[in-house]
Parts: structure tokens; sequence; C-alpha cells
């Protein structure tokens, strides 16, 4: 599910990306044949291709060029390498980073869910305390204030919860962002 996430979709396509580079810069130390053509039938320089003079000219010269561009060659292959490698340990560190990140969401859920439980456990303690002060004020053995305190209790402890809640669903929210299900705005 993480691999469905934009960064690492991102770092994966630049690696496959400079390994078809490094790989081209390979190939550009082997000599290359163009054959040329049109309609079925051979061109003219097709023709001239294995004539004596020609041959030594174009295939002389051709194979003194990548010695004479050697150097040039490989340090062009060598930056390609370099950035290939350079990819792949930003892939790691791009998957490394969204692990991290679902670890770090998923342990905030498991967090704000425990601390839910434990205001929904005291609301319900301060709902049964707000229903003992009704009763005892209807019966006449607790005064208006102390019942009202009661409500009131009760009434902060409701709203504690919904606040709690309302961080729980965020939480969840964030987990599935992190894990790559969420909507992402296009950069």
């Amino acid at each position: 599910v993480v691999a469905n996430r934009p960064d690492i979709q991102q770092a994966y396509f630049q690696v496959m990306s400079y390994g078809y580079l490094e790989k081209q810069n390979i190939a550009s130390f082997l000599p290359s044949l163009n054959l040329t053509g049109s309609y079925g039938y051979a061109a003219k320089p097709l023709s001239n291709l294995v004539t004596s003079a020609n041959a030594y000219w174009n295939y002389g010269l051709f194979a003194t060029q990548y010695v004479f561009d050697y150097q040039t060659r490989w340090s062009i292959y060598k930056r390609s390498k370099y950035q290939y490698e350079q990819a792949i340990m930003n892939y790691r560190d791009t998957v490394l980073n969204a692990y991290k990140e679902v670890d770090s969401a998923l342990i905030a859920f498991q967090h704000d869910d425990l601390a839910m439980q434990s205001v929904y456990k005291q609301t319900m303690h301060n709902r049964d305390l707000s229903q003992l002060a009704q009763a005892q004020y209807r019966s006449g053995l607790a005064d208006y204030s102390g019942y009202m305190t009661a409500k009131l209790t009760q009434l902060q402890s409701n709203n504690n919860l919904t606040n709690q809640r309302l961080v729980v669903v965020q939480d969840v929210i964030q987990v599935y962002k992190t894990l790559g299900l969420g909507i992402y705005p296009s950069a």
C-alpha cells in the first residue's frame, strides 16, 4: 500500500530513468553502424559501404574517434553511474521516510484512541454522577447548585469527548494520507 505514495513512485521512476541512462552511456563505448534505406531499396551510402578506400577512412577514423573520446565518454558514464547510485539512495531514504511517517501516524492514532477511551470512561462516570445529583435534587437531599455543578461537569466531559473523537478522526485521516490512500494535490 505504501508503494502507491506519489513520492515513492517518483523516486522509483527516477531510479529507472538513471538506470537506463547508465546503460545508454555504457552502450556509447561500443561502435555503431547506421544502415539506411528508403521504401525497401538500398540507399546509395550502402553501396559505398564495402569499397576499400571508403572502408579505411570511415572505419579507421571511426575507430580512432573512440580512442580520442574515451575520457569524455568515461566521465559521462561515471557521472551517470553516480547519478544512478544517488537515485537508489534517494529511493531508500524515501521508502524509509514513508515507513517512519506511517509508523508515527499509527502510534499517534493508538495514543489518541487510548486517550479517547479514557475520556469516554470519565464521561460515563460524570453522566452517572449527574443523574445521581439530579435524583438527589428531586428528592430534596441536595441543593440546586450541586445539581448544576454536576450537570456542568457532565457537559464539559461531553465536550472533551467530542474533541477527542475529532482528534482520533484526524489521526485516521493522517494514517490514510501516509499510506498513500489520500488525495494529493498535483504539484
